[in-house]
């Protein structure tokens, strides 16, 4: 037996999702042309329910909440 799957599609029970998640970096805008990051990026990337998420397979959006679909 399959063990269930903790998120996928809900439109084609897809897996494969893209996360929308922040991380930190630190940036020093000196100069007219640019800029030089100087630190980062840093901090553990983290989501939860709300973490809004697009299935690769079939382009559907939505929040990782509702990612809830069953592989076949």
């Amino acid at each position: 037996m399959k063990e269930p799957i903790e998120h996928a599609c809900p439109q084609c029970a897809g897996t494969r999702l893209e996360l929308r998640v922040e991380q930190s970096i630190t940036v020093e805008f000196d100069h007219p042309d640019g800029h030089d990051v100087k630190d980062g990026p840093s901090g553990d990337l983290e989501w939860d329910d709300g973490t809004k998420a697009t299935c690769l397979t079939c382009g559907y959006a939505g929040t990782l909440k509702e990612m809830t679909g069953k592989r076949p």
